[in-house]
C-alpha cells in the first residue's frame, strides 16, 4: 500500500529537491535515502543478480546527481 506523504513531507522533499539543485549534497543525500527502497525493489524486479541490482542503483544515484539541476517535478 502506498504511502500518503503529509503536506509536512511534501514541502520537505520540494525544499530538498530545490537545494539540490543548488549543490547542497545533503539535501540530495535525503532524496537518496527516502528512494533507495524503491530504487532496489524495481532493480531486484528486473535483474536478478545482486551485483546487478546495485549496480544499477548506483548508476541511478549518479545519474540523478549529474542531472538534479534539469530535473522538472512534475509529479506533485
Amino acid at each position: 500500500m502506498e504511502e500518503v506523504a503529509t503536506f509536512q513531507e511534501f514541502v520537505k522533499e520540494e525544499s530538498d529537491i530545490s537545494l539540490s539543485k543548488n549543490g547542497d549534497k545533503e539535501a540530495f543525500g535525503r532524496l537518496m535515502y527516502k528512494y533507495m527502497s524503491s530504487m532496489y525493489r524495481i532493480a531486484r524486479s528486473i535483474l536478478y543478480n545482486r551485483q546487478d541490482m546495485e549496480d544499477a542503483a548506483q548508476n541511478t544515484v549518479l545519474k540523478a546527481f549529474i542531472n538534479i539541476k534539469s530535473f522538472r517535478n512534475q509529479g506533485h
